[in-house]
């Protein structure tokens, strides 16, 4: 298989909170590993190896895509666990924050 050579964060909108400031250090790591990294919302990925969704309730998986891949940081009340059990048939990668 092919190593991964670009990734595209999904951030819906920048509104300052902690979530986009975790995408940019995530960027700002992979770049540091050589690895082409964007952010921006879905319709403007660009074909890159892998969409990384920093928001997993709200995610879309992205057909062309080789890894669609969801951050999850907390799942704390059965609703959020239904829709997230639910997504694993079209997401194959989950980055969990937490336990």
């Amino acid at each position: 298989m092919r190593a991964i050579q670009s990734v595209y964060i999904v951030e819906p909108d920048n509104q300052g909170w902690i979530i986009e400031r975790l995408m940019r250090d995530v960027a700002t790591e992979l770049s540091a590993r050589g690895i082409a990294t964007r952010i921006g919302n879905g319709e403007q990925y660009g074909g890159e190896d892998v969409v990384f969704n920093s928001r997993f309730l709200t995610a879309l998986a992205t057909p062309r895509a080789r890894v669609n891949s969801l951050f999850i940081t907390h799942v704390d009340d059965r609703s959020k666990e239904k829709d997230l059990v639910a997504s694993f048939d079209r997401f194959n990668s989950f980055v969990c924050m937490s336990p």
